[in-house]
């Protein structure tokens, strides 16, 4: 690996786990600004659509599906920048297109401009995912196979922690009146980001290759096609990504009816929903090398059908039944992805890492505007329940595919790379 190249001087190998601590730590700040803006715009978006806008669910899986757009249209021109192009550079680049996006999102709100809105958190998006992608290559060539599950839990504690404050405060502040200041504070949130970006040292990049980006990326495609564990990780996660976007879209709907909530109760259960992927960090980050990598692989999806079934049978439990199935769907959920987040880092080549992830990282969020849209057309054109039952089976899908595929039969991450690398 890149940050390794210097193993044959002694001396410089405390130097270089200096250097390798400061990125990691920078990064993990970084991160928690960006996941902080990514979650209100995943709290706020369909909020504001409903107290704003006063959007039907389906022009609230249209405003869902603008958020999520940026998956599906970017994630894989950013894998062939993240191969070639400086990560400093690109860091900065994905920070700023956040807070650019935020602060147009503020403006659109207080003209009350739905279709700037829309735009807004689409160039907002572009740059969430431009970061993930690029500290997700960054992370892999700083640590070995053994510590990935480790460094990549520290990143996510990072966002889960956000993922518990962010939805906490935005339950009890975020209302008609307050949408404004919030995606402005989304965006002061970003240029403290920049900030962070802007101080790490240079990061370890590969040397440019020649090759057509076309080309680049049908190797990136080759790779998850042909290797078992990386396609299985991809089909688990574009059933499960489908089934959460419905999820969000249809929550207001199905609180309201089911259990007689208001629209901002969606901050309160996700706050709660953070809390469990908290729990589910750090459980990876501290007990990680005790459960095999195929153990969390299963459990992920199947805490996530057995707690949204619960929304369906729960009602009399009232708001306690679902902010229950909420903190289990963020647990068991977060073990999942630093897991597989572990098996893409050691399978996949490094010269190829950016754009196997962008092939996934495409797949696997790009579902979320199909499933916005889909669930929120489902719930305006019959009604909650069947909307909530397609979630379901989206879930139960992604169940299917950890449990009968190579993913449960993983014991531990450090032979992947060798026996992966010989097949390619």
């Amino acid at each position: 690996m890149a940050a390794h190249h210097q193993n044959d001087d002694t001396e410089t190998v405390p130097h270089q786990t200096v250097y390798t601590m400061s990125v990691l730590q920078r990064l993990t700040i970084a991160s928690g600004c960006m996941n902080a803006t990514d979650f209100i715009a995943q709290v706020s978006v369909p909020v504001i659509a409903a107290l704003v806008f006063d959007a039907s669910p389906q022009t609230i899986g249209l405003l869902v599906a603008c958020q999520s757009l940026p998956h599906l249209a970017g994630a894989l021109p950013f894998g062939v920048l993240v191969d070639r192009v400086s990560p400093n550079k690109l860091l900065w680049l994905a920070a700023s297109l956040s807070a650019v996006g935020a602060f147009a999102a503020a403006l659109s709100v207080t003209a009350e401009h739905m279709l700037l809105f829309g735009v807004s958190v689409t160039v907002s998006g572009f740059g969430i995912v431009l970061f993930v992608l690029v500290s997700l290559s960054t992370v892999a060539k700083l640590v070995e196979p053994n510590q990935l599950a480790n460094a990549n839990a520290k990143l996510d504690l990072a966002r889960t922690s956000v993922a518990f404050l962010v939805p906490l405060i935005l339950g009890l502040s975020l209302n008609a009146h307050t949408a404004g200041a919030t995606l402005l504070v989304s965006c002061l949130i970003s240029l403290y980001a920049i900030a962070t970006v802007r101080r790490l040292p240079k990061l370890p990049r590969l040397k440019p290759t020649n090759g057509v980006s076309t080309l680049s990326l049908k190797n990136g495609f080759k790779l998850v096609t042909s290797e078992p564990l990386l396609r299985a990780v991809t089909l688990c996660a574009v059933s499960w990504n489908a089934a959460f976007a419905g999820l969000i879209v249809v929550s207001i709907p199905i609180f309201d009816s089911l259990y007689a909530l208001d629209a901002p109760f969606l901050g309160t259960a996700m706050a709660v929903f953070g809390v469990g992927s908290v729990a589910g960090a750090w459980t990876m980050q501290h007990h990680a090398h005790r459960v095999p990598p195929g153990v969390v692989l299963v459990f992920g999806p199947a805490c996530s059908l057995l707690t949204v079934t619960a929304l369906l049978t729960g009602p009399t439990l009232g708001a306690a039944a679902v902010l229950f199935a909420f903190f289990l769907l963020g647990y068991g959920p977060t073990m999942w992805l630093s897991a597989q987040h572990a098996i893409r880092q050691a399978v996949s080549p490094p010269h190829l890492l950016g754009r196997v992830n962008a092939v996934i990282h495409t797949a696997m969020y790009g579902v979320r505007p199909l499933g916005a849209i889909g669930c929120g057309w489902m719930a305006d054109t019959a009604g909650v329940v069947p909307s909530l039952i397609l979630v379901i089976a989206g879930f139960a899908g992604s169940l299917l595919t950890a449990a009968v595929g190579p993913m449960r039969h993983v014991r531990h991450y450090d032979g992947l790379s060798g026996s992966t690398r010989a097949t390619r």
